[in-house]
């Protein structure tokens, strides 16, 4: 090996460590994180979440995500959603990393909604080789809902880990508690989540995005803490067809890039 491909490797690795053992305060989700306003609706956010979308239609997404800029350790996923009456549900499949440093993913999601209000249940099973070749599977489940408080506000819950089994899910994430007031093209999202390991729930950690609309076009940004940090991402949409990007700039481990193919409402 070369002593670049050498020193590339080493970062690799001491970044991936970094990424698992500080991943729990950097981001709400994992495989099907959407370049999208947190509160969006789409199948991704079925998944992730398991927050049902108020309109019905099929929808289709393809994610991919560059974590704190490592190839190495780059999402791949794609969802399908679709409905039927007031009913709604989701499957997605990803990959994550290479080699030891990877996982693939099969989620599934199914809820109800009525237009005003909205609950699902989520599942997840992860596969991880070992260096020796034997494979680790792990799964966990968990639930959300939402409820209109109003014309112009919009609550929800979701605890995408309430039951875990096997291997270690790459996040560990616990209850979401947020809520979104929208006032003509703007929206307002603030969200406080709890952080991992904290005695009786009492820390959490923040969250704040503005999102305007003009047309086919949607611009939000968004603000966290522990630690802070921030991003912004804009999306365009024609005739059911959506394309979008965020990125997250992360003080210590750089910055997250995704890109996001959607069709459907």
């Amino acid at each position: 090996m070369s002593r670049g491909g050498g020193l590339r490797s080493a970062r690799t690795v001491t970044l991936a460590a970094a990424l698992l053992l500080l991943a729990p305060r950097l981001a709400m989700a994992q495989e099907f994180t959407a370049p999208a306003p947190l509160p969006a609706e789409s199948a991704a956010r079925l998944l992730e979440q398991a927050l049902p979308p108020a309109a019905p239609g099929a929808r289709f997404q393809s994610i991919a995500i560059q974590w704190f800029g490592l190839a190495e350790l780059a999402t791949a996923s794609a969802a399908l959603g679709g409905s039927w009456r007031g009913g709604r549900a989701a499957l997605g499949l990803s990959h994550t990393g290479r080699g030891e440093l990877g996982w693939s993913a099969g989620e599934l999601a199914g809820g109800w909604t009525d237009g005003h209000s909205g609950a699902a249940l989520r599942g997840v099973v992860r596969l991880r080789q070992d260096p020796d070749g034997a494979l680790q599977p792990g799964a966990e489940a968990g639930a959300g809902a939402w409820a209109d408080a109003g014309a112009r506000l919009r609550l929800w819950a979701t605890a995408p880990q309430l039951w875990q089994d096997g291997e270690a899910p790459p996040l560990e994430r616990r209850l979401e508690l947020g809520a979104r007031l929208t006032a003509g093209d703007l929206e307002l999202w603030l969200a406080r989540r709890t952080a991992p390991g904290s005695a009786g729930g009492l820390n959490g950690e923040h969250s704040a995005g503005l999102a305007a609309h003009a047309g086919a076009v949607t611009l939000w940004t968004h603000l966290e803490d522990a630690p802070a940090r921030g991003g912004f991402g804009f999306a365009v949409s024609w005739r059911g067809l959506g394309l979008s990007f965020a990125s997250d700039l992360h003080p210590v481990l750089g910055e997250t890039i995704a890109l996001g193919l959607t069709a459907g409402p």
